[in-house]
């Protein structure tokens, strides 16, 4: 199997390294994957979206109603939420879930559209538990997992439908990896596991205690945003990795005889962190996306790119070379039919990496943000 994440040493990744390889509602589905010389026809409020940080953290709500407001403020409608158990819950109760009811009111209530991100933190048991496969592929892990995502799915059915389903599972930094998949580090998921995952969530929300939640209240999922990344020089896609999912095909099989439906998401999850210490070439950024996009059409998927995560620090950069990459990507993505919409990362600086669209409030914002704010106001 391919590399496919080697980095992220803490939340993101191992930045030195990165720099020095560097210097070495949505159109869902269409029937073309080819770039365009033009800009399309888009809902840019809701095509520049952003991921807002951590909601809560060790007991602390962190995306607050200021926050949110000032995220709303600047034109954007769209975010993206990672629904987690926070410090010392080890399952979804009520005193959690209060919590999140706050946080998915007070962003609705600003008119905010919420991508809701299900990963690893959705579920305890760890790397050992999901990456388990003692007893085959469809492990406990597994189950608990889907169990989650229908209890979340469920609660919030009139507020988001639209869920992405874990995060970079193609992610790891361990060498080891292939032969020690339960101490790969990351959020790497063995890909039989991971099919298996896609295929539970989906079953476990067209079964739920209130019926078929899919169908009635149009919820589309998502494939957990594919690490793509350019370490060491490395042209790495992650196509390999999706390619090792694709070919579960017997699990896919099983799936497509119970629901007709050949795949058990609907949008294909992508992220890129390229370039993060120098200019962003265009051409470059179209290689990515046309080898993925090769890859997903190749095993007759549809599914359209929903960017998740893309970015750069002012670590690497100053804030001129931020917001010129922004720009750049901006233009590249929507000019393609295949990009269906994207969150940069992330909205409020972080003292490790500074990837933020501003420093410590809106009224300190960086020149990437004035670029951000302007795309989401086109008209």
């Amino acid at each position: 199997m391919h590399q496919t994440g080697s980095l992220k040493l803490n939340k993101r990744f191992g930045i030195s390294s990165l720099i020095t390889a560097s210097m070495l509602s949505l159109a869902l589905l269409a029937p073309s994957a080819s770039a365009q010389s033009a800009k399309r026809d888009i809902d840019h409020a809701t095509f520049h979206g952003v991921n807002a940080g951590a909601p809560i953290w060790e007991t602390n709500i962190r995306l607050n109603k200021q926050k949110i407001e000032e995220i709303a403020s600047s034109g954007t409608r769209a975010i993206r939420v990672n629904f987690r158990l926070d410090h010392g819950y080890e399952q979804w109760d009520e005193e959690l879930l209060k919590q999140y009811d706050y946080i998915i009111n007070t962003a609705r209530a600003a008119d905010l559209q919420i991508l809701g991100l299900m990963c690893n933190e959705a579920t305890s048991g760890g790397q050992k538990g999901w990456n388990d496969t003692s007893k085959g592929a469809k492990n406990k892990y597994v189950q608990d997992f889907a169990k989650n995502a229908a209890l979340l799915a469920n609660r919030y059915k009139d507020s988001i439908n639209t869920w992405e389903i874990w995060n970079e599972p193609g992610a790891w930094n361990n060498p080891n990896y292939v032969n020690d998949p339960q101490n790969a580090g990351i959020t790497y998921i063995l890909p039989e596991v991971y099919a298996h995952m896609l295929v539970e969530t989906n079953l476990a929300l067209r079964n739920s205690r209130n019926g078929n939640l899919i169908e009635k209240y149009d919820i589309k999922l998502v494939t957990g945003g594919l690490f793509a990344h350019d370490i060491a020089g490395n042209f790495s896609t992650g196509s390999p990795y999706i390619q090792d999912v694709y070919n579960q095909k017997k699990t896919f099989k099983a799936f497509q005889a119970k629901t007709g439906k050949k795949y058990p998401w609907d949008i294909f999850g992508y992220h890129f962190y390229i370039s993060q210490g120098t200019k962003l070439d265009p051409a470059y950024l179209n290689r990515y996306f046309d080898d993925i996009i090769k890859t997903v059409r190749a095993n007759g998927d549809k599914s359209n790119m929903l960017i998740t995560e893309f970015g750069w620090p002012t670590i690497s950069l100053d804030e001129e070379g931020q917001a010129e990459n922004l720009a750049i990507t901006y233009d590249v993505m929507e000019s393609r039919d295949d990009v269906a919409g994207s969150y940069w990362y992330q909205w409020l600086d972080e003292p490790e990496e500074r990837r933020g669209l501003i420093y410590d409030n809106v009224k300190n914002p960086k020149k990437a943000y004035i670029e951000f704010q302007k795309r989401c106001n086109q008209k």
